[in-house]
């Protein structure tokens, strides 16, 4: 039926013949154009007034975002900035070594260490060729060895070697990662 008096509308309209029209369907046809105009101001202002707000089934309103392990609102920076720190910590294994170590016979002068701020307890696995020539015990954070017995010692001269750096869970002993590092060993 809309389209009945839209169409007469639009026939009327093109054949300038108004008076034809009687004043019922004039009154008719001019509340069903601010109806629809009504419908389409109210359709718009719905969607335009939509936020990320959600609703209950109570009709309250409910809003927020989710933070990654349970950072809640209302902490201060230095929160904040801990919380980060805390997992950048705990996703890498912080190690140092002295990459070009003396070996004076059997001593190996060298720092082997795991930093404070590290989340794990690492050991040193060092080798040449492949061969074995030192293995600490696991090193806790803050904690450093500066001087270590080798296997055997070393005929004199220069050495490439690998530092092979392992860490642990500290809890559950368990292994979390390694990596290698390449060392310019002098043997005197």
């Amino acid at each position: 039926m809309n389209n009945y008096y839209g169409l007469l509308l639009l026939i009327i309209m093109l054949k300038g013949k108004w008076s034809v029209v009687s004043k019922n369907k004039k009154k008719i046809s001019i509340a069903l154009i601010l109806l629809l105009l009504l419908a389409i101001g109210g359709v718009y202002y719905i969607f335009s007034n939509k936020s990320n707000k959600q609703t209950t089934s109570e009709g309250a309103a409910v809003s927020g975002y989710i933070l990654e392990n349970g950072a809640e609102p209302g902490l201060t920076e230095d929160e904040i900035r801990e919380l980060l720190q805390k997992q950048v910590d705990e996703s890498t294994i912080s190690f140092s070594i002295s990459s070009d170590p003396v070996f004076k016979g059997k001593k190996a002068f060298m720092v082997m260490a795991n930093p404070r701020y590290n989340a794990y307890d690492i050991d040193y696995v060092i080798t040449i060729d492949g061969k074995e020539i030192i293995r600490t015990a696991k090193i806790a954070p803050n904690q450093y060895i500066e001087e270590v017995e080798l296997k055997e010692a070393l005929p004199k001269g220069s050495y490439i070697g690998e530092a092979l750096i392992t860490g642990y869970n500290k809890e559950t002993g368990e292994e979390v990662g390694k990596t290698i590092v390449e060392l310019n060993i002098t043997s005197q």
